[in-house]
C-alpha cells in the first residue's frame, strides 16, 4: 500500500548503481527514508536524489 509505505517512516530505500558492462549492481546509499527521484547531471559527473519523509 503506496500510503501505508509514505507514512510508515521505513528507512528501507536505496540507491543503487548498475553497470551493464559487468552486470553488477552496487549500493550507493542505504536507509533512504522514502526515495522518489533521480537526476544524472548532463556530462554524468554527479547525480541529485530527492528523499521525503514524515515528521
Amino acid at each position: 500500500n503506496f500510503l501505508q509505505l509514505v507514512f510508515s517512516a521505513e528507512n528501507s530505500g536505496r540507491l543503487l548503481k548498475y553497470n551493464p558492462a559487468k552486470k553488477e549492481t552496487t549500493v550507493l546509499l542505504n536507509n533512504i527514508a522514502f526515495p522518489n527521484g533521480v537526476s544524472m547531471s548532463k556530462d554524468k559527473s554527479f547525480l541529485v536524489f530527492s528523499e521525503c519523509s514524515v515528521g
